[in-house]
């Protein structure tokens, strides 16, 4: 091993799964927004956005993922294995190397992430077997997997065969210069929140009830002449718009909170605590409109 070796990831079949979701789920945001802006039905119209629009949100996320792939490469040296993970980068010295082998050749399975079946191998996995395993790849087929000392790589270079022959060249030759390790942070703050039912559903409940207050708006508020909330009169109803809207504001603000609470392992314990205080304010907010439209 003279110079650098470097290999890409296989990413036809991981664009073409990616391209054809983000175009059939723009194809669902644009024909319902469409139909939200030819129909006179408030209701209908709030409806049909309430379905469109944040479908928009996965294809700006999917894109964003698939453009990090398009950037990412593994490169080795005598020094080590770096991978290039879009604009990330993560260098594991070729000392700290133990072993490197084919994933077919494991012998069990494990857990894949949950963007897997669209060919996004990307984020970590605890293996009773192998320990933490993280993942850098784009398919499953021809996959490496490289044992290092604080976790398992799983890599699907374009060139399987020659990766793993480099590296095991590499260890054998040594390090000429030895290089320090070089971490990329996988585990996602997103990730935690969203497996972890005392904040998930919290959030998931709040964000529901404020579809619910569109709704209300748009069914059944909005064919009055005025609306009165407790002391509060709206005059004309359609002035009632502003409260699913803030509703909605609060629980965006209320999540992004949440995530930034447990990004701090001081402040994490009142994670949960932030979450049910958003869902009790539209709680309240629901049973007092529904109050209001039963006795006004």
């Amino acid at each position: 091993m003279n110079s650098k070796q470097e290999y890409p990831l296989p990413i036809q079949k991981t664009f073409s799964k990616v391209f054809l979701l983000c175009l059939f789920l723009s194809g669902i945001a644009g024909g319902c927004i469409l139909a939200a802006t030819s129909t006179a039905n408030t209701g209908l119209r709030i409806l049909l956005l309430l379905i469109g629009i944040p479908n928009i949100l996965p294809v700006l996320y999917l894109m964003l993922r698939l453009i990090r792939i398009v950037r990412s490469r593994y490169t080795i040296d005598r020094d080590g294995l770096t991978i290039h993970w879009g604009s990330q980068k993560m260098i594991i010295p070729i000392a700290e190397i133990e072993w490197v082998r084919p994933y077919a050749q494991l012998g069990y399975s494990i857990t894949f992430p949950g963007l897997s079946q669209l060919g996004i191998f990307s984020g970590k996995r605890t293996s009773a077997e192998l320990g933490d395993i993280l993942f850098f790849a784009t398919r499953q087929r021809d996959a490496v997997l490289v044992g290092t000392r604080k976790e398992v790589l799983f890599l699907s270079p374009n060139d399987a065969t020659s990766f793993q022959k480099e590296i095991r060249e590499a260890r054998y030759l040594g390090s000429i210069t030895p290089i320090e390790r070089q971490e990329i942070r996988v585990e996602s703050t997103i990730r935690k929140v969203t497996t972890e039912r005392g904040i998930l559903l919290p959030l998931g409940v709040s964000f529901i009830l404020s579809i619910l207050l569109f709704l209300l708006y748009g069914f059944m508020i909005i064919t009055r002449e005025s609306f009165q909330l407790g002391s509060v009169t709206f005059n004309p109803a359609s002035q009632f718009l502003l409260v699913p809207i803030l509703s909605t504001i609060i629980n965006i603000l209320d999540g992004i909170l949440v995530i930034i609470l447990q990004r701090n392992s001081d402040l994490k314990p009142y994670t949960k605590l932030t979450a049910y205080i958003g869902l009790g304010m539209n709680t309240i907010l629901c049973f007092s409109v529904g109050l209001s439209l039963l006795f006004y």
